[in-house]
């Protein structure tokens, strides 16, 4: 996005992020299957058109009401844009940090390193 000048538009569009398979894991524990197919047809949702992207968020939407999760759980879930981009950063420096920190090997342990 940033190649193309796209961020800042991108950013207007979208809040942010939430992982729903964390928040599922959460609020309905001990499931055989998280699938989205799966919690559909225990909750009665249909899912035609799964796989279309516009149709997921629809029917992620219904499930997200089913299993009534709340805000707060949302926002403790949630990801702004910024954020992703900021880990994303952090990841991709993380190899360059490492070969930085090497000097440290004598005293430091590798796990400490790594990290």
């Amino acid at each position: 996005m940033r190649r193309f000048n796209l961020l800042n538009e991108f950013r207007q569009v979208v809040r942010g992020f939430v992982d729903t398979l964390k928040i599922f894991k959460e609020v309905l524990p001990k499931r055989k299957s998280y699938k989205q197919v799966v919690l559909a047809a225990e909750f009665h949702i249909s899912t035609d058109g799964a796989h279309n992207a516009v149709d997921d968020v629809r029917v992620l939407s219904k499930l997200v009401t089913a299993a009534s999760v709340d805000q707060a759980v949302l926002l403790r879930h949630a990801k702004t844009v910024s954020q992703i981009i900021a880990n994303e950063n952090r990841l991709a420096r993380k190899p360059t940090l490492a070969k930085e920190l090497e000097c440290l090997r004598p005293r430091a342990s590798t796990s400490m390193i790594s990290k």
